[in-house]
């Protein structure tokens, strides 16, 4: 294709991201300028542009420009396509081991929300739900407290952003030591129980770990028991057990894909 016939404006904004993408510490106004040989105004409005679609932002208090979240969730999009597919055969797995009373998620840091992109629950045992628009609450789930224990500071921060700890953590709002301790507690057994008054209610979640323990997912299950008080904690070591070996299974999964693409390009591991 001729090259006359390219748009210039969507070149010098690529130009703009992979120029701020190669500066650790972020760009100034008048460095993009130099290095992009730019005019000001022009400039000005292509970063205004970017800005309005989240691909690239100002740091707050400097004159700096910074890669955006929109193309951080681009990019985890793209990888966790490979991931849902992996946890799509896991969901399934472990929702035909705990049924009838069982729902199993599997679910993702999305932007600033929790987000169940796959469910399979008794309402439709036969169908793999895949609710993307559905988020979780940021504090109280079992799921919630996987993220707060194991996501990343970034991760973290971004949530909180958009939930305030102290309007949305409702009974930790108080007290936030109580809920460090309880993320310290979770990150030492490796999962988190959601306390429920309903004694015949169990729902607990498991972290996805990467190869650099990285969060790459959130694998939720809840069940309630029909069984008795006397067979609860039976019950609960039996859903847990499986829980831990479904989220165990999907990270070997993709650590697999991984090796085999970075194979198959002579790429690294992802």
């Amino acid at each position: 294709m001729p090259y006359n016939n390219l748009v210039q404006s969507v070149l010098r904004g690529m130009d703009i991201i992979l120029e701020i993408g190669k500066a650790d510490k972020g760009v100034t106004l008048r460095e993009l300028a130099q290095n992009l040989n730019l005019k000001t105004p022009t400039l000005h409005n292509l970063l205004r542009t970017l800005k309005a679609r989240g691909f690239v932002r100002q740091c707050p208090g400097e004159a700096r420009y910074v890669l955006g979240q929109t193309l951080f969730d681009l990019t985890a999009l793209h990888a966790g396509s490979r991931l849902v597919a992996e946890a799509e055969k896991r969901v399934r797995a472990l929702f035909d081991e705990m049924q009838p009373t069982a729902t199993v998620t599997f679910s993702e840091q999305i932007g600033g929300e929790i987000r169940t992109i796959l469910r399979m629950s008794p309402d439709q045992p036969a169908v793999m739900q895949k609710p993307r628009q559905q988020a979780l609450n940021s504090y109280a789930s079992a799921t919630a407290l996987i993220l707060h224990a194991f996501g990343n500071d970034d991760d973290r921060a971004i949530v909180q952003e958009r939930y305030p700890f102290q309007e949305c953590s409702g009974q930790y709002a108080n007290d936030p030591e109580q809920f460090k301790a309880l993320l310290k507690q979770i990150r030492k057994q490796g999962y988190a129980c959601k306390p429920s008054l309903d004694p015949g209610q169990i729902a607990m979640a498991a972290p996805v770990l990467g190869a650099a323990h990285e969060l790459l997912g959130i694998i939720g299950l809840s069940l309630r028991n029909t069984r008795g008080a006397e067979n609860k904690e039976t019950i609960k070591q039996t859903a847990l057990n499986r829980l831990l070996a479904a989220a165990q299974d999907i990270a070997r999964g993709w650590a697999a894909l991984a090796e085999n693409r970075a194979a198959s390009t002579g790429s690294k591991t992802i």
